[in-house]
């Protein structure tokens, strides 16, 4: 029987309350941060936050990945399959101007890195908005909306998390779409080769925020 499992989402990733193995408290890496131009000192107008009791925006934010990816184990083929399942779990909104992608593996800290040019190339097939990496990328000003560091314009964050990778080269992961905080729509699949292409066929555990 078909299982929905409603939990919590934020930031990049599904976390939730225990239905989801969660690594990264235990991961390493450092953040680092990006400065952001002097013309958002304020909100740019797709975040619509306004009025005189507004906080100060925080200069520096931490973009949504880091580094690039470890794509050992997985082809191409099968790492632009995966993303084509995120893109399924929600289209970008009529306001969106951009769309990031973050790919993550569970193993060695699951810290989120950007994934191959391959991908983001491909990726750019399924929709006419800009398709950027991660790092050039933030979860939002005030932790509202995900936005693109440069510009603040409001972004859809893709982003798959790698959980298992068999001998067979099956694979299981998550698919996510994030669009705000509290604010995300994420299913668990299993990836399998099909004739010369790869499937991915949803395991019926989502998650929704």
């Amino acid at each position: 029987m078909k299982r929905l499992t409603h939990i919590c989402i934020a930031s990049v990733l599904v976390v939730g309350c225990g239905s989801i193995p969660q690594s990264e408290e235990n991961a390493t890496p450092s953040p680092s941060t990006v400065e952001l131009p002097s013309d958002l000192t304020r909100p740019p107008s797709p975040i619509g936050v306004s009025g005189p009791n507004e906080a100060p925006l925080q200069k520096v934010v931490k973009p949504s990945a880091q580094g690039d990816a470890d794509t050992s184990g997985l082809s191409p083929e099968q790492i632009e399959a995966m993303f084509a399942a995120a893109f399924a779990q929600q289209r970008p909104f009529d306001d969106h101007q951009a769309v990031c992608l973050v790919m993550v593996r569970a193993e060695g800290g699951g810290w989120p890195r950007n994934p191959p040019a391959h991908a983001l190339a491909e990726f750019a097939k399924l929709t006419d908005l800009p398709v950027l990496p991660g790092s050039s990328c933030a979860f939002g000003l005030y932790d509202v909306h995900p936005v693109v560091i440069d510009s603040g314009a409001r972004a859809m964050l893709y982003s798959i998390r790698i959980e298992n990778i068999a001998r067979d080269g099956t694979v299981t992961f998550w698919g996510n779409a994030t669009f705000g905080n509290l604010g995300a729509k994420g299913a668990e699949f299993v990836l399998r080769r099909r004739g010369n292409g790869w499937r991915a066929d949803a395991t019926g555990v989502s998650a929704i925020s």
